[in-house]
């Protein structure tokens, strides 16, 4: 291996995790995080794609304006908390919307919340935070995710227990993501 090659690699693996992974902007990104007081998941999705289950009311077919997006909280709201179910400890948990943004394609720190302007449809991302209450370590979580069809065949995701990182990838044969504390005292409900 050539040092230029070495350091390009380095170089792509920077931009990388300067993107948390967030290569392409018509593909949906899912990141878990494992914590002591919860499980967030995280979900960016192209808007259309996002409109294959749950259509959003626009006026116009090209563009979502900030009134339509704030409208659309609400439906989304009760469609996302229904997917993709989540037992910890073996039960199932509800989980709360923490967060339901809209991105355009030009904005690239999705920990920060963008300003509410019009957005093409054709480019405009949705993003949502779920956060599931695990009262205490969780000693498993079993998180199944239901969000396939023709167009999006398996889901990639980017797991974060504790310090822990790693990637799963979802499909119809297998939609389940199955986790084991290694250490912490099983939770009790």
């Amino acid at each position: 291996m050539t040092d230029d090659y070495a350091e390009k690699k380095a170089r792509e693996e920077d931009k990388r995790n300067q993107d948390m992974g967030i290569t392409s902007y018509s593909a949906s990104y899912t990141f878990v995080y494992i914590q002591n007081e919860e499980v967030r998941v995280e979900i960016l999705m192209p808007l259309l794609t996002l409109e294959m289950w749950q259509p959003v009311a626009r006026a116009k077919t090209d563009f979502i304006e900030v009134s339509e997006q704030l409208a659309a909280r609400g439906v989304l709201e009760r469609w996302l908390t229904k997917q993709n179910e989540v037992r910890i400890d073996g039960v199932v948990v509800k989980p709360r919307l923490d967060r339901l943004d809209f991105y355009g394609v030009d904005f690239k720190d999705f920990a920060m919340r963008a300003e509410p302007r019009r957005l093409s449809a054709w480019t405009a991302r949705v993003g949502a935070i779920l956060v599931y209450s695990t009262k205490g370590a969780p000693g498993h979580v079993d998180l199944k995710w239901t969000l396939f069809n023709n167009e999006m065949l398996v889901a990639r995701a980017v797991i974060f227990a504790y310090d822990k990182g790693s990637r799963f990838t979802f499909s119809p044969g297998e939609p389940v993501f199955k986790w084991d504390n290694p250490g912490a005292p099983r939770c009790r409900r």
